[in-house]
């Protein structure tokens, strides 16, 4: 996993990393250490530094490990576990996890040690900026990350900016989730909320693949979207636009996230010119309007 490097003041190691939470990109300067790594991380998901437990390719990364040596690869973060029990370690509580109230533990009595169903659960059920119980209005990203609309509009506002959010400047750069919630009576597996897919059925657990639909903000699984076709939405049946590839994958794994910053960065491009192109045209009929006295008495209301 640690890969060679050359060390330059002027560029950033970037590290993409997975654990009881949305999959984040933290950037260090290639000089620090992992006791930095530990401190980003801990400041991004309230999990304390001194219980994080840090891998690279399946081994522990030692305190000398510098992030230049990380640079471009994935880690995982699990919670260590405190002494005190039989087997050298106990199972961390909720203070013991978080540093306040509002964390992203809100929906369960006790974590386990790396709970799968924890692991899953977590992204779907809290806010990926503040670690807070997602309530709608939701709005998702196009890396895949979800906000509560308040704690979005502040950080876009606000001075503070977080390394793996740089990529959203407006609201235009999320779109709110149309979320189906199921009235049926909850069982063991489903979303803490009742989130559903609202063409399957199924719970939006972690287990299953979700998409965003981009230009309507539509929440469906991937089953639907075989089933139904990617043409057009499964929800809404609103034609899809192919150029801008509006299915973006939410929560995706760490293996995944590389190619779905490619895939933001191409459609925005797309948006971008498109943006472009109607100020051009705008201002070109402006123009006409203008020098044309009939143009511009045809395009006047009535």
């Amino acid at each position: 996993c640690l890969q060679s490097w050359k060390m330059a003041s002027s560029s950033r190691a970037q590290v993409f990393v997975e654990g009881p939470f949305s999959s984040k990109i933290v950037a260090l300067d290639p000089s620090t250490g992992l006791a930095d790594l530990k401190d980003a991380i801990a400041r991004e998901t309230g999990i304390p530094a001194e219980i994080q437990r840090i891998t690279c390719g399946g081994k522990a990364l030692s305190q000398s490990t510098l992030m230049g040596e990380l640079d471009n690869s994935t880690v995982v973060v699990a919670l260590r576990v405190l002494g005190g029990g039989g087997d050298g370690g106990s199972i961390p509580g909720r203070m013991d996890l978080v540093k306040t109230a509002k964390t992203h533990t809100w929906w369960m009595k006790e974590a386990t040690r790396e709970d799968p169903s924890f692991q899953m659960s977590a992204p779907w059920t809290m806010c990926s900026l503040t670690n807070e119980k997602l309530a709608q209005p939701v709005y998702a990203d196009q890396m895949g990350h979800l906000y509560n609309k308040e704690a979005l509009l502040k950080y876009i506002v606000g001075d503070e900016k977080k390394a793996h959010f740089t990529h959203i400047k407006a609201m235009r750069d999320a779109v709110e989730v149309k979320i189906t919630v199921s009235k049926a009576k909850s069982e063991p597996g489903d979303h803490p909320l009742g989130w559903v897919c609202p063409v399957t059925g199924k719970p939006v657990n972690g287990k299953r693949r979700f998409y965003v639909v981009w230009g309507c903000g539509c929440l469906v699984s991937k089953e639907a979207v075989n089933q139904l076709g990617s043409k057009n939405c499964p929800r809404c049946t609103r034609e899809l636009d192919p150029e801008l590839k509006e299915l973006v994958m939410m929560t995706p794994p760490v293996d995944e996230m590389k190619a779905q910053y490619q895939q933001m960065k191409t459609r925005n491009a797309v948006l971008k010119e498109r943006r472009k192109a109607a100020k051009r045209l705008k201002k070109a009929n402006k123009a006409k309007a203008k020098a044309d006295p009939e143009t511009k008495s045809a395009m006047a209301p009535p």
